[in-house]
């Protein structure tokens, strides 16, 4: 099998706990957001719960160099720690284009 260059990744953030705030589950996302916008190569999707849903959530597909994934992880994990989560969901894959 040859080296995993590129890697798809989806990032998974939430509110469920409740413990933020309106004003800084907005700050969360935001810097996730710029920090997956520093590694990703491409954004394929970011979408948020509606603005009436019982719990807040977020979730981000791009793809990454894999040279990046270990700072990135280690800068998602800083800001998780800011914003006082206990944790975020990563989920990482091989990008295989199917032609």
């Amino acid at each position: 099998m040859s080296e995993i260059k590129e890697v798809a990744v989806t990032v998974l953030i939430g509110n469920s706990d409740d413990k933020l705030s309106q004003w800084d589950w907005s700050a969360y996302c935001e810097r996730t957001h710029e920090l997956i916008k520093q590694y990703a190569k491409d954004i394929h999707f970011s979408g948020y719960s509606v603005g009436n849903a019982k719990w807040q959530n977020a979730a981000f597909v791009f793809v990454v160099d894999s040279e990046y994934l270990q700072a990135m992880g280690e800068d998602l994990r800083i800001a998780k720690n800011q914003f006082n989560q206990e944790s975020i969901a990563v989920v990482y894959g091989p990008t295989e284009f199917i032609k």
